[in-house]
């Protein structure tokens, strides 16, 4: 599970579930669902398994074994029967030696081993197996410690955006009255026209900053960081369009207008 998904759960909590998330609970999720501490679990316990065979080499090794053969082969015919003690002369001059009548052979093997001395090789690898085990526990709980960083960042960094997000908004419709206030004071003379303009821009201000926040946030998950990196200049994008670059425009087209309306009632002076 990626941390953007955990902070998509917290900030849309409302939406899908009428409980809200809590930390305790949202890293239940994130520790049974992170593939690499899986993985590291799953390391950890081949460890063990390596370490309980290297262990196994120091004790007694018993071999059991079964085998049967049938031949109607010249050659094998013969030392079967020598092997089972069947062998006769008599049955051997009555019968055809280079055709011999089938014969079966059940063959069971029980062998104990025990190695007396190996030159230090078992004892070495079981040390190295130990350590490696050690190794893969301390990998393990270092990925989990990790997930519960980033997971604990990403949970406390979301309600950080949301209250950040309710500030903004509360901060907008206060602008908002504050704008319609400026209109009417502008329409009545008693305020200039750059306070209305200056009213008019802050909500747009607050949105943009309170969406750069909420945007932060995702910057710490790698699966959704170029999300967050496309929205983040989005928001730049679009509100210099808004406040700079379609009012240039405006301003442009309009103060063309007003030239050419002033040249043409020049023009218009001039004649006689």
């Amino acid at each position: 599970m990626g941390l953007g998904m955990a902070v998509a759960l917290i900030v849309c909590r409302p939406a899908i579930a009428a409980e809200p998330l809590t930390l305790e609970a949202g890293l239940q999720i994130a520790l049974a669902g992170t593939p690499s501490l899986k993985a590291s679990a799953c390391a950890t316990a081949a460890a063990r398994e390596i370490v309980r065979d290297a262990r196994g080499r120091f004790l007694p090794r018993l071999d059991l074994s079964e085998s049967f053969m049938r031949t109607t082969g010249p050659g094998e015919v013969f030392w079967t029967e020598l092997s089972q003690e069947r062998f006769s002369l008599g049955r051997f001059a009555a019968s055809n030696p280079n055709d011999p009548d089938p014969i079966n052979n059940y063959t069971t093997s029980v062998t104990l081993s025990q190695p007396l001395y190996a030159g230090g090789r078992i004892r070495t690898g079981y040390e190295i197996s130990k350590l490696q085990q050690q190794a893969a526990e301390q990998d393990e709980r270092r990925t989990r410690q990790e997930v519960i960083r980033e997971f604990t960042a990403a949970f406390y960094g979301a309600l950080l955006a949301e209250r950040l997000v309710g500030v903004a908004e509360t901060a907008r419709r206060a602008v908002d009255r504050h704008a319609a206030m400026a209109a009417d004071l502008l329409a009545q003379g008693l305020v200039l026209r750059s306070d209305h303009l200056r009213a008019r821009v802050r909500p747009i201000v607050l949105t943009a900053a309170a969406l750069i926040v909420g945007a932060l946030v995702i910057l710490l998950d790698p699966i959704f960081q170029g999300l967050a990196i496309s929205l983040i200049f989005g928001i730049f994008a679009s509100t210099a369009l808004t406040l700079i670059v379609i009012p240039l425009l405006y301003y442009m087209v309009r103060k063309g207008k007003q030239d050419g309306g002033c040249a043409s009632e020049t023009e218009q002076g001039r004649v006689p």
